[in-house]
């Protein structure tokens, strides 16, 4: 997590996207771990559904995502 904020090096993170978190980690483990990220950082991180990926991705993203998903087109093996 340090790398991702730019502690260890230079480094920008304009959006983290969390897809298809399980509550136990929404409710707890978020709740642990966003004490220990900046601010600047904790607005970064978006928890979204996988149904909301087109908000966020250009077209075409499909083909990337891994297969376990329900959009994705990747071999999850591969």
């Amino acid at each position: 997590m340090s790398i991702l904020q730019g502690v260890q090096m230079p480094v920008r993170v304009n959006l983290l996207l969390i897809v298809n978190p399980p509550e136990w980690f929404v409710s707890t483990i978020w709740n642990i771990m966003k004490t220990m990220l900046t601010l600047d950082f904790q607005e970064s991180v978006k928890m979204i559904s996988e149904f909301e990926l087109p908000q966020y991705l250009g077209a075409g993203y499909e083909e990337y995502l891994p297969d376990d998903l329900t959009s994705g087109e990747a071999l999850t093996d591969a």
